[in-house]
């Protein structure tokens, strides 16, 4: 009896030791086959050469109502080119930068030379890049995502109906031609509800509307499957309806 149990507990034990090899042996070439398959990824992501040449104008926005445009000049992997903001006080600066695979950073300078933040991103399919911008001091950081301009292909599409996304803005566009684009926008404030129409005219992307007594202009762009809104008053003690237009929209249909 003592024989037979021995020769049980000698089997589970030899038994139980192959498991364990097993099992080690699985983990082991499973994690093999998965940094292989990583480090095979990341080796076609860095041989890939953009084929970004030449000037190109990207339009978008810096947070979340900050639209920029930029005119960018790519050679090799160095970039340079010019910045501009549509605020109230519209402000213009140089660029410059780099690219490495497919990411892209750029200074922003103004004209002294002097430091106005960074922008660091992720070029994708050669026509969008989306990152983040950081302030000389690195103390404040947001979100960016600026566009190839193709106006007459944009413009098309952004006829339909839009719907705002952080107001209860509606705004429906119907096109006249690829620079000028006719709008109505309707939003809810604690005044009641506020209705503009106009035609927005396009340059490098960028729509501009402003009201016939000149207070106050409305910017519009489009970013990937959405429209943004900014509006910035023309006079100093001029308390228009810049913020209720003001936001995201998402077509609601066409």
């Amino acid at each position: 009896m003592m024989k037979k149990t021995l020769i049980l507990l000698t089997g589970l034990f030899i038994l139980n030791s192959l498991l364990v090899s097993c099992k080690s042996t699985f983990k082991q070439t499973s994690q093999n086959d998965y940094t292989q398959t990583l480090n095979a990824v990341e080796k076609s992501i860095q041989n890939t050469k953009l084929p970004l040449t030449g000037e190109k104008t990207f339009t978008g926005i810096i947070g979340n109502s900050i639209i920029v445009q930029m005119t960018l000049t790519f050679n090799d992997n160095k970039v340079s080119g010019i910045c501009s903001y549509y605020t109230s006080n519209d402000t213009n600066f140089n660029v410059t930068g780099e690219i490495e695979n497919n990411k892209i950073k750029l200074y922003q300078t103004d004209t002294s030379g002097s430091s106005l933040g960074c922008l660091e991103g992720t070029i994708i399919n050669n026509s969008r890049i989306i990152g983040t911008w950081v302030n000389p001091d690195a103390t404040k950081t947001l979100s960016f995502e600026i566009q190839e301009d193709k106006s007459d292909e944009n413009n098309q599409n952004l006829k339909g109906t839009w719907k705002g996304i952080n107001n209860e803005g509606e705004l429906k566009i119907t096109s006249d031609n690829k620079n000028n684009i006719n709008f109505t926008i309707s939003a809810n404030s604690q005044n009641g509800i506020h209705n503009l129409c106009g035609t927005l005219e396009f340059t490098d992307g960028v729509g501009i509307y402003k009201d016939d007594n000149n207070n106050y202009t409305l910017y519009l762009v489009a970013v990937d499957d959405y429209i943004v809104i900014t509006t910035c008053s023309e006079k100093e003690n001029y308390t228009g309806p810049e913020a209720i237009f003001d936001g995201k929209y998402i077509k609601i249909s066409s």
